[in-house]
């Protein structure tokens, strides 16, 4: 069976700042529009990994040598990018140590459909209006992550959904976080992935990451996101 986790990711620089004024950015060289995540993240992300492997059951066989695939989808945003970069991180190190008789493929996928929602109490609103405007945002995100050779798609796909520009109502961002999360399924609810017990990871923003998850549970996960059902 696939497993399917979602994932927020890690602390911004910017918030982290509120709390601790000497805390530091991952990547000194950011926009306002577009934080970097603060070191703060990595332990963060650390215990991310570590639930997971207490959690996976895709590593079943304890003997034979196996092969397994992790898709890591995330926003094309800096704090996504580097979310994504140091999961792979930790998960090789993680995997190689639990599970040292699977050999393990990493493959970053950049999605727009899961960029943030731009709202209007954004305090910097990006200033891209869509997919081909943000792609300028992208690259040069992707070019200073140390895994970026996980990266299948340099280029982010639309094929699960369009990157969410301004002007993009509440109810609307809802729709396309509903109608991303379908399209992500049907994409993996095939034999070959099934079989093998493949991993699926989506890195995304508070805003996406509570629709996902309110697509079953229908309350909100994070406090600052009150508008949260479908």
């Amino acid at each position: 069976m696939t497993e399917l986790y979602f994932l927020r990711h890690g602390e911004r620089i910017d918030h982290a700042l509120l709390k601790d004024p000497q805390a530091k950015p991952i990547l000194e060289e950011y926009k306002d529009y577009d934080p970097s995540l603060a070191t703060s993240a990595i332990p963060q992300l650390q215990t991310a990994v570590d639930d997971l492997c207490n959690l996976t059951k895709a590593f079943q066989d304890k003997d034979s040598t196996q092969r397994k695939n992790v898709f890591i989808h995330f926003s094309p945003y800096l704090r996504c990018c580097q979310t994504a970069d140091i999961l792979i991180t930790e998960l090789k190190a993680s995997f190689l140590e639990k599970f040292p008789n699977y050999k393990v493929r990493f493959q970053l996928l950049g999605d727009f459909a899961l960029s943030e929602w731009i709202h209007d109490k954004m305090k910097n609103k990006p200033p891209f209006v869509d997919s081909d405007d943000a792609y300028n945002m992208y690259t040069p995100n992707l070019k200073s992550l140390k895994n970026k050779n996980a990266c299948s798609n340099f280029r982010p796909t639309i094929t699960l959904g369009p990157y969410n520009g301004p002007d993009l109502s509440y109810k609307d961002y809802q729709a396309r976080c509903k109608d991303y999360f379908q399209k992500l399924l049907a994409t993996y609810n095939k034999p070959s992935y099934i079989r093998n017990q493949d991993i699926i990871i989506i890195v995304s923003h508070g805003y996406a990451i509570n629709q996902f998850i309110t697509y079953f549970i229908n309350h909100p996960l994070f406090e600052e996101n009150p508008r949260s059902s479908f």
